[in-house]
């Protein structure tokens, strides 16, 4: 119900070819990346998508009925037999610097030299259960941010997480109810963690039980005051049918005597062929030097309609001034919005 999660990297190949009727393309994704039981029926779903922006024309295979999207339609792939891969990665890291500097326009000081050493890890606890540890990590190969327009900007620009620790389980953390045009664009935004000296995270799932816990360690630079800040975070999702689920979430943040806690829940279900309702509730407790214990509500809820003819939706969030989660990448609180939508659609004959 959060939508499309683009930042996931995985490895995988592909390769095109162009024919008298147009052109082929294979994919290969290994099957390390994906998380699944095996055993003698294994059944996964799969959905092409084929956007032609020049002409406006979206196409699907399987087709895509109206007020269905990707998630809820899914062509199966059986496999007779398919065993699991236990991911096993371990990722060690060493950077090494040296630098001088000028006293004066002809003479230079010795070389400072400076080492720094990490390590990260990703063991396949079971076929759907992973544990990642990280130590002092180096994330220099991590891709660069896409460019973003900064000009006339009312508040900070929402950069997608790109480094592999915090990615492994990452969906799990949306919260339905949160997305690009609401005040609260993530639940928990791992981008926080500025400087990570250490982390672990277990995420997986049991039967209809999603689950994902994260805990790091992280360092404030030298010359900006305050002390290190210890995140943690908890995220349960329960299933009972395809489309719909229930969940619960717990951050916490804790840096010497500031500490920020929030819990809370979210819900995403069908009602029907057509109609759809998504919500969630949060509260936070916080304590700051200087500014005392205070507490605050969050929620938002959202009602959509679509059938091929018409769909309406609409939505209403609130966030009381004192609400505060450190975890999360907030445009404002202190504030209670909402809008609304409506379109209706027409079909030409066949001929036309």
């Amino acid at each position: 119900s959060g939508g499309e999660d683009e930042s996931p990297d995985y490895i995988w190949d592909s390769a095109g070819r162009i024919h008298d009727s147009g052109y082929a393309v294979e994919i290969r994704l290994p099957l390390a990346s994906i998380r699944f039981d095996g055993g003698e029926q294994v059944r996964m779903g799969v959905l092409f998508w084929r956007r032609v922006s020049r002409a406006g024309v979206s196409v699907s295979w399987p087709a895509l009925e109206p007020g269905k999207w990707v998630f809820e339609k899914h062509a199966w792939l059986t496999f007779d037999r398919l065993e699991s891969i236990l991911t096993r990665e371990v990722i060690p890291s060493a950077t090494f610097g040296m630098g001088q500097e000028r006293e004066t326009p002809s003479r230079w000081t010795g070389f400072d030299g400076r080492s720094d050493f990490g390590l990260s890890a990703k063991v396949g606890l079971t076929s759907t259960v992973t544990l990642d540890v990280t130590v002092n990590p180096d994330f220099s190969q991590v891709e660069s941010d896409a460019f973003q327009v900064e000009v006339n900007q009312r508040y900070p620009v929402f950069f997608s997480e790109k480094r592999p620790f915090f990615m492994e389980g990452a969906g799990l953390m949306t919260l339905a109810g949160s997305a690009m045009d609401s005040s609260m664009i993530a639940a928990v935004h791992t981008r926080r963690i500025v400087n990570p000296s250490a982390g672990v995270k277990l995420t997986g799932s049991v039967g209809r039980l999603q689950f994902c816990t994260l805990t790091a360690l992280d360092d404030v630079p030298e010359g900006i005051d305050g002390e290190d800040r210890l995140f943690n975070v908890g995220r349960l999702q329960y299933s009972p049918g395809a489309g719909n689920y229930i969940g619960a979430i717990v951050t916490d943040m804790e840096s010497g005597a500031d500490f920020n806690r929030v819990a809370g829940g979210d819900l995403s279900w069908r009602v029907g062929e057509h109609q759809r309702i998504i919500g969630m509730i949060l509260y936070s407790r916080s304590d700051a030097p200087g500014l005392g214990s205070r507490g605050g509500f969050a929620g938002s809820a959202s009602w959509s309609y679509s059938t091929r003819r018409n769909s309406v939706q609409g939505f209403i969030e609130h966030y009381d001034r004192d609400f505060r989660m450190d975890t999360a990448f907030l445009n404002r609180v202190g504030i209670t919005s909402g809008w609304g939508y409506a379109d209706w659609n027409f079909y030409p004959g066949k001929g036309r």
